[in-house]
């Protein structure tokens, strides 16, 4: 497994460790729901929270597609007033209700019980 690479819970949003999410692949580690799976995020390797649409910096929340992009929840925001009960993910074109994302501030941007803190 490798703790590098970061998934979200598709029920709670929560961030996890890609080995938390293949551990653990029906509960949270966060909040302990259970979770109907894990998407592995699609990020650049310093990890940038910078909205690729809008190019914000450090959005203070952002959202998932289920195929792993991410915009600020702004964005999401202004897309899903055209597609209100299904939104298109302005990068690959994959139809799924965004998730917002639940993410820690500290440095590794996982769970602090996860492996990737140690």
């Amino acid at each position: 497994a490798d703790p590098e690479r970061r998934c979200v819970s598709i029920t709670c949003g929560h961030v996890a460790c890609h080995e938390c999410a293949e551990r653990t692949h029906v509960i949270c580690q966060c909040c302990w729901a259970k979770t109907t799976g894990f998407v592995s995020l699609i990020e650049d390797e310093q990890r940038s929270r910078e909205c690729r649409r809008c190019l914000t910096r450090a959005p203070l929340k952002r959202c998932v597609f289920r195929c792993g992009h991410t915009l600020c929840a702004a964005c999401t925001l202004s897309i899903r007033k055209f597609h209100p009960e299904l939104t298109i993910c302005p990068f690959c074109q994959h139809g799924s209700t965004p998730i917002q994302m639940e993410e820690p501030t500290n440095i590794s941007g996982v769970a602090p019980s996860c492996p990737a803190n140690r």
